[in-house]
């Protein structure tokens, strides 16, 4: 579900649903070490999604930040950008990155 390129982009793929949720946010938690430096979680893998993706990305955002790490978000899909404008989140989320 996530693999990490050397220059720092985390490719997630597959589904991002809520069954998915605990083993993705684990996963991630994986590269958000301190020192870890600016990383990129790329969304252009990920073939269906829900709210729960959101959430694991709020609490990615949340770990980065205590430990200093810089999260960035590519090719989120239209699905979620639509979801946390409904919940009014939008100005939460890092810009997307260009490649």
């Amino acid at each position: 579900m996530i693999k990490a390129r050397a220059d720092g982009r985390l490719c997630l793929s597959g589904p991002f649903l809520i069954a998915d949720a605990p083993d993705v946010y684990q996963a991630g938690l994986e590269f958000l070490r301190p020192g870890a430096g600016t990383l990129t979680c790329d969304f252009s893998g990920v073939e269906e999604a829900d709210s729960s993706a959101l959430a694991v990305l709020f609490c990615w955002l949340r770990v980065a930040k205590e430990r200093g790490v810089t999260l960035r978000v590519a090719a989120l899909p239209e699905g979620l950008r639509s979801l946390a404008a409904v919940y009014g989140v939008s100005e939460l989320l890092p810009a997307d990155q260009a490649d």
